[in-house]
């Protein structure tokens, strides 16, 4: 008989996005175990008004009332049968999605530069960028162009589903060197 001590760590990550009528939560999984593959993910959040909400998988996106708090519990399977689990607390109280997005960017003419350096680039939201350059990646939170004229861009952020989003714009503006 082999004893193994149990490899399983669970870890996730909560992020709020604030909608005109909800808050949606983007749970994403970090679970690691270097020994066996993680294989199930039970997922509860007790909210403060009094709801319990039970999800199965690794990763969801869930509205909730404006205003409430809560904890959100995660329990982890690995192949092995270890078992683990964590829990975290919550507010819907946020930041509004984009204010991390800088409205105006100064750049010299070859200039490679971020589009949206300001914000957390692990927050679970999807971003979907207008109007960029051949090349860039228009899905990417923070995609890189090079500074070829003066030009906006507008990215639409979402909770990564279609329930809401919020639209913001980009200018580069070149420096005149004259």
């Amino acid at each position: 008989i082999f004893l193994q001590d149990n490899s399983l760590i669970p870890g996730f990550r909560i992020d709020a996005f604030d909608c005109p009528d909800s808050v949606y939560l983007v749970l994403q999984d970090q679970s690691v175990d270097p020994v066996s593959p993680v294989i199930s993910w039970d997922w509860t959040v007790e909210l403060s008004d009094g709801q319990n909400i039970a999800l199965s998988g690794p990763n969801h996106v869930l509205g909730i009332p404006k205003g409430v708090s809560g904890t959100v519990s995660l329990e982890v399977e690995s192949q092995n049968g270890c078992l683990s689990s964590m829990a975290k607390t919550f507010s819907s109280e946020v930041m509004p999605p984009g204010e991390g997005v800088i409205d105006t960017i100064y750049a010299c003419l070859g200039d490679k530069i971020g589009l949206n350096e300001g914000t957390d680039p692990d927050n679970g939201f999807q971003y979907r960028w207008s109007g960029l350059p051949e090349g860039a990646d228009s899905t990417a939170l923070n995609p890189v162009i090079i500074a070829t004229e003066n030009a906006t861009y507008t990215v639409r952020i979402s909770p990564g589903n279609e329930a809401c989003e919020v639209v913001k714009s980009v200018t580069v503006i070149l420096y005149d060197p004259t």
